[in-house]
């Protein structure tokens, strides 16, 4: 691993994500700065920073995926590597900065993945010869649904959708769903890791705050995706005031028509009930907010803006309550077949119902925290701030 006791490095991280994984963690993320190279100075120039970076993390993520395979786990344990995005192909010069770097960029990048069965040197898409463009046509999709991915891939699917469906229909569906949901996914999911991570850090009390565990560090690098496009706040605010009264409010009442329909067809059975009937009272109360800023929030914008950050996470509540749903569903299919994954399928089973009974409740709060308006937020004088 190039890992060295007592050394806070990506190789320690590694070796720690090993030791997890093992123990049956069944999800780690690890995180490494400094790959943003701009080239504005001698600490940013892509000659020097760049080598440095694939030498802090090329023997730790070899060593990792060896380690997995020596130990019989990559065949049960997907290992992804990747980044926010990608870099231009050309210098970026930035301010006239003669030091070499390049900028953000998110129309192709490279990932690559590891174990859990999947067939081993294969390529997946490719770009224009100047590596600048991908080439949607070659790409390939597979919405694998797992418990930690699925709410990622079934909207970044319809970004898949929108780009390579030759239904106009179809097409702006998906791009109507792909720009719904983008807001709620990274300001619900980012606020809802940063406080399990800080859970998390409690487990050790006292000692959750000392470096030596690295409860810490995580909880500092949970903390920063809350802040990466505008901070989160920004994302409810977007939610609420731009794609809620989108195309005179197409997206979200397509949304609600989907869930609606999904749990009608399924209201008579049985087995699902306990991820279906807590469904309505939540759907509800999303519907009901909605309706409650078209009524109140378009002569009052303040009213918008004091509520979006619940709207958000209401919103956030009942869409994974739908992933839940359709997670479940699956599950028993899968256990009915009878093919030795009972004992998995069960603990799925087990913490979707958990999410259906002490989580997916909190969308009364939510709603009633937005129907209070913006009166005592907004009455509060300048000066106490």
């Amino acid at each position: 691993y190039g890992a060295k006791p007592g050394e806070a490095s990506f190789a320690n991280n590694c070796l720690l994500a090993r030791r997890l994984v093992e123990r049956g963690v069944r999800y780690v993320q690890l995180y490494d700065w400094g790959w943003d190279i701009h080239g504005t100075g001698p600490g940013d120039d892509l000659l020097e920073q760049f080598p440095r970076k694939c030498r802090d993390v090329d023997q730790a993520s070899a060593a990792l995926v060896r380690d997995l395979k020596q130990r019989g786990l990559l065949d049960e344990v997907v290992v992804v590597w990747g980044g926010e995005f990608g870099r231009t192909p050309m210098n970026e010069a930035r301010g006239g900065s003669s030091y070499l770097g390049r900028d953000h960029h998110p129309n192709c990048f490279s990932a690559w993945m590891a174990g859990g069965g999947f067939r081993r040197g294969h390529l997946h898409g490719e770009t224009d010869e100047f590596a600048h463009l991908g080439r949607y046509d070659q790409m390939l999709w597979a919405a694998h649904r797992t418990d930690r991915f699925l709410s990622e891939l079934w909207t970044a699917l319809q970004s898949d959708v929108a780009h390579r469906s030759g239904d106009a229909a179809e097409q702006a569906a998906a791009d109507d769903r792909l720009g719904l949901l983008t807001p709620v996914l990274k300001g619900v999911l980012t606020d809802v890791g940063f406080d399990n991570t800080v859970r998390a850090q409690q487990m050790f009390g006292g000692h959750g705050y000392i470096a030596e565990w690295g409860m810490e560090q995580f909880v500092r690098d949970a903390r920063i995706a809350m802040i990466y496009e505008g901070a989160n706040g920004i994302q409810a605010l977007d939610l609420v005031g731009r794609k809620l009264p989108k195309d005179g409010g197409r997206a979200i009442m397509a949304f609600f028509a989907e869930v609606e329909t999904w749990l009608k067809e399924r209201a008579s059975n049985e087995v699902l009930a306990p991820y279906v009937k807590p469904m309505g009272p939540a759907l509800q109360h999303l519907q009901q907010a909605t309706m409650w800023f078209m009524n109140n929030a378009m002569m009052r914008p303040d009213n918008a803006g004091a509520g979006s950050h619940d709207y958000m996470h209401l919103f956030g509540l009942v869409a994974m309550g739908y992933m839940w749903g359709q997670m479940a569903e699956a599950a028993i299919a899968s256990k009915q077949k009878g093919n030795g994954v009972a004992a998995r399928m069960d603990a799925k089973l087990l913490a979707g119902r958990f999410f259906m009974e002490r989580m997916l409740p909190e969308t009364a709060a939510h709603l009633a925290r937005i129907s209070t308006g913006a009166d005592t937020m907004m009455a509060m004088p300048a000066e106490a701030f």
